[in-house]
């Protein structure tokens, strides 16, 4: 927040020395009277957009460009296949992890959807529908939905 403010105070200096740049910019004939409007609004503007733009600036997260094959794909796939294994094992312990298997199938199917694995996703959700018949999960056809 001081940095903003101190910035709003440089403000009037900044424009100031614009202003007289181009008013020597104007006695030499560069800048014509007519012209001289549109000079300084365009300064206005310029230093308005820069100022609206270093908020953003400082949010800004540097983007990681990934291979359509690439890691991401790869982690979020095993991730998945991991959900459904431990939902499997949870399955299998009995009616006491119920709910911890419903979790796991649950992510799984939501994690096979997003990587486009249509197969697995029908998988997690027919294990994910035989424990859970009333999911949302199991409302759906395919990913897609």
């Amino acid at each position: 927040m001081r940095k903003i403010i101190h910035l709003f105070r440089r403000i009037p200096s900044v424009l100031s020395f614009f202003i007289n740049n181009i008013k020597e910019l104007q006695s030499m004939n560069i800048v014509r009277n007519n012209k001289l409007y549109l000079v300084l609004i365009s300064i206005i503007i310029g230093v308005a957009i820069i100022l609206a733009t270093m908020p953003l600036a400082a949010q800004a997260k540097p983007l990681i460009p990934t291979d359509a094959n690439g890691p991401e794909i790869e982690i979020q796939t095993s991730s998945a296949q991991e959900h459904y294994n431990k939902g499997l094992q949870y399955k299998d312990k009995g009616l006491k992890y119920e709910d911890k298997a419903v979790y796991e199938f649950r992510k799984a199917a939501q994690l096979f959807c997003v990587i486009g694995n249509d197969s697995k996703f029908q998988m997690a959700k027919t294990q994910l529908c035989s424990l859970e018949p009333d999911d949302a999960e199991c409302a759906k056809k395919n990913c897609t939905e």
